[in-house]
């Protein structure tokens, strides 16, 4: 059983982290008590704001990879968060209309915002992406590890079954990706604009990418100065 307690700066930290564990092990009680508790949508928007961060966090080795000015990192971290919002509002706004359309279910937008938000919690663990080579491993488990959490929070919020509730948080995501992918809108040439005006620089470099770079430059290194050696009959 999940109590939201906001009377102590303890209790705000444990009931905090009660969502969070919940949210984290698909437990569908953590869902419907950030719906009917009192403090359940802000205690879910702290889990949102924390991911947020974590988020920012794994994207700025990118930034410090491409070796991005102090002025131009905190504005391309500002755009990171509002891009990570934006895409939790369409997904919710999604799922709501979708409910709707499809199963005539009607919740209230709020709950299904705060259900949403309380399903990004594995992105707290977004701050890993930093690790070179595993980097895009763990976004691609982050991403599966968050849609499940999405299914336990549309079924407990909607009481829909297994599949009902994986045909709307299916729809939802797909049209994430429509609107994302139409060609039209001309979306990657947007993102390349946006990258340029906020870092200043013309191509984005992974992380992966910076450090195959410089090991390559060091085993160069390491050939030149051997090849010099040679030349000089091996003296050092």
């Amino acid at each position: 059983m999940y109590e939201i307690d906001l009377t102590s700066l303890s209790g705000v930290l444990a009931s905090l982290w009660q969502l969070a564990r919940g949210a984290l092990g698909l437990n569908p009680d953590a869902f419907r008590a950030a719906v009917t508790q009192r403090g359940g949508m802000q205690l879910t928007l702290a889990i949102l704001f924390l991911s947020g961060v974590s988020v920012t966090l794994g994207q700025s080795v990118v930034l410090f990879a491409n070796r991005i000015g102090r002025r131009r990192f905190i504005l391309s971290l500002v755009v990171f968060a509002a891009a990570f919002v934006l895409g939790v509002v369409i997904w919710a706004s999604s799922i709501w209309l979708i409910a709707d359309l499809v199963f005539d279910a009607q919740q209230p937008f709020s709950h299904v915002i705060t259900v949403v938000a309380l399903s990004y919690a594995p992105y707290l663990f977004s701050f890993l992406l930093l690790l070179p080579y595993l980097g895009n491993i763990i976004n691609v488990a982050l991403r599966i590890w968050v849609f499940l959490v999405v299914l336990v929070a549309v079924s407990a919020l909607y009481q829909f079954n297994f599949w009902e509730a994986l045909v709307v948080a299916v729809l939802g995501w797909i049209l994430i990706e429509f609107v994302t992918h139409l060609n039209f809108l001309h979306i990657e040439q947007l993102e390349d604009w946006v990258w340029r005006v906020t870092t200043g620089t013309r191509q984005e470099l992974e992380p992966q990418e910076v450090v195959d770079h410089y090991v390559e430059l060091s085993k160069q290194s390491v050939s030149d100065a051997m090849a010099e050696r040679k030349q000089n009959g091996g003296a050092p």
